[in-house]
């Protein structure tokens, strides 16, 4: 890691957090401020700090930044940004929405995969604006019986205390944990008979945050089932427990597996750049002549070889190792094999 790398991750990181709390302070200064929010407020900007300087640190390596700059000049500078954008659209949204990625490796992987992830997008759309006091309810001094659904101020709809709305509203958490439990109990099932995971499985990196975010789920779950239906018995405990774990994990988050989340934004300049190579010339085989890959991608890999200190120059059959396509490849190494054999 260099200075230049430590520095940027460092503004990156700082001026992410500056924002953060900014938000945070105007929200509370103009709109609502809930005390009892305070803490998960805290732990969702230094979680965000850090995601931000870890993922700006990840970022700066040569593979990675080089993908993410090519991705971003292929884009500013194609000729059909129209068609590029409706293609990355289309592929984004069953990639990042659909998990199609994880269908393709098995139904019980997307089943454990999809769930956890429709569960934290749901948590995470009605927390946020919640902590940072962007929406709330309000009760009418002329009407005990109705809430006014304000957001940023404005009077969006009244819904009825006793209503629909008001019941799926103020239960979306609950909702929330439903596929979040769901989820979890699939993997952990799953990751208990496939021998597969079991031979490179840790329980740090992949069983704890499975047990963490179904812990997360059931706390919540308890509390609301203690105050409908137990007239509030044990709720001050499984509210400091659940606000310890949640504020936990938040600070784990980008030092553990959840981190792939942020990192999974290289898909999409992965997916600018398959779509704008793919327009361009191909690469021949310097040993048969067949085309094997995008000219752009060869030429972009040994450059990034070069970089690394990786050098794959050769004499005879080509300029470089990375100018002959996979079946030369395998056939060059057979028939070194035998020169070496014959020599000895």
């Amino acid at each position: 890691m260099t200075d230049r790398t430590f520095k940027h991750a460092s503004i990156a990181a700082g001026a992410t957090a500056a924002v953060a709390t900014l938000l945070v302070v105007v929200g509370w200064t103009l709109f609502e401020f809930d005390r009892a929010l305070f803490i998960y407020a805290m732990a969702l900007i230094l979680s965000l700090t850090l995601t931000v300087y870890r993922f700006t640190i990840w970022a700066h390596r040569p593979p990675t930044l080089s993908l993410y700059q090519r991705a971003w000049t292929m884009m500013k500078t194609s000729p059909s940004r129209l068609t590029l954008a409706k293609s990355i659209a289309g592929r984004a949204f069953g990639y990042f929405a659909l998990n199609r990625f994880v269908w393709k490796r098995g139904l019980n992987r997307w089943g454990a995969h999809w769930p956890i992830m429709l569960g934290c997008v749901m948590a995470l759309a009605i927390v946020v604006p919640l902590v940072f006091g962007w929406v709330w309810f309000e009760t009418p001094a002329d009407d005990l019986h109705s809430y006014k659904v304000m957001n940023f101020g404005i009077h969006l709809t009244t819904i009825p205390v006793d209503g629909m709305e008001a019941f799926l509203a103020f239960h979306g958490l609950v909702w929330a944990s439903f596929p979040v439990i769901i989820g979890c109990c699939v993997a952990l099932w799953r990751r208990s008979r496939d021998r597969g995971d079991q031979a490179v499985q840790t329980v740090g990196n992949d069983v704890m945050p499975l047990v963490i975010l179904l812990t997360i789920a059931i706390t919540g779950l308890l509390m609301t089932i203690s105050y409908s239906f137990l007239g509030g018995a044990l709720h001050s405990s499984l509210a400091k427990i659940h606000m310890a774990i949640v504020c936990g994990a938040l600070l784990w988050l980008p030092y553990s597996k959840l981190f792939h989340i942020p990192q999974r934004t290289l898909k999409l300049a992965s997916m600018i750049y398959q779509h704008e190579v793919a327009q361009e010339p191909k690469a021949c085989c310097a040993r048969c002549g067949d085309e094997f890959a995008d000219q752009q991608h060869v030429d972009d890999l040994i450059e990034m070889q070069k970089t690394l200190g990786y050098r794959y120059e050769m004499n005879d059959v080509a300029d470089h190792y990375q100018m002959i396509c996979p079946r030369c490849r395998r056939a060059t190494l057979v028939l070194a094999q035998g020169q070496r054999w014959k020599a000895t």
